[in-house]
């Protein structure tokens, strides 16, 4: 199990939840509107917060099982059109946040896979132009601002992913470093 020792891991966790924040913030505000739909994007976000609280560290399964309970919760108001796109990049953000603690390298590039595969499909289905304007030239735009979109999304989950990693092996010499010097004070004694 990961212990929220350090202080880099407390920034995480603080970062994780400024996200989360975040991703409600966006739902709840912009634009507002009272609906079945609202409850559910709020719901989903708190749930996938309170996940978590709880991160698995023994069985494959359940940290498989945990993982696509995650996605579900994503994807699920994502398939109803409500959850908003900005939304979805800070979930995600998250979830490979999450799975540096979980997985080892393998299972952290299939969650950043599964993740970019999420936002880039999401990003490339959902309808942006409204069919009144000029429909040629501000598809292209609207085509370039996604795959700009992705390309942004991309860098920043690998920057995650790479930074995680480089905590977890400071956090781990750090401990070998502490062990060492502990047997070195006994052979001393």
């Amino acid at each position: 199990m990961v212990l929220l020792t350090y202080p880099s891991f407390h920034l995480l966790l603080y970062l994780e939840w400024l996200l989360l924040a975040t991703a409600v913030f966006i739902e709840v505000v912009l634009p507002f509107e009272l609906s079945w739909s609202l409850l559910l994007r709020v719901v989903a976000i708190a749930t996938f917060s309170l996940m978590g609280l709880r991160l698995p560290m023994m069985k494959l399964e359940t940290k498989l099982f945990y993982t696509a309970l995650e996605f579900g919760l994503i994807l699920l108001p994502t398939t109803q059109h409500s959850l908003s796109s900005r939304s979805v990049f800070l979930l995600c953000l998250v979830l490979v946040m999450r799975s540096c603690l979980i997985f080892k390298r393998s299972g952290q590039l299939l969650v950043l896979g599964l993740s970019l595969l999420t936002y880039g499909t999401l990003v490339l289905s959902r309808p942006i132009v409204p069919d009144k304007f000029m429909r040629e030239k501000l598809i292209a735009m609207s085509l370039d601002w996604r795959l700009s979109n992705i390309l942004l999304f991309s860098l920043t989950l690998v920057f995650a992913l790479l930074l995680i990693n480089a905590l977890l092996a400071e956090r781990q010499s750090r401990e070998q470093l502490e062990i060492a010097h502990l047997q070195l004070e006994i052979t001393n004694q």
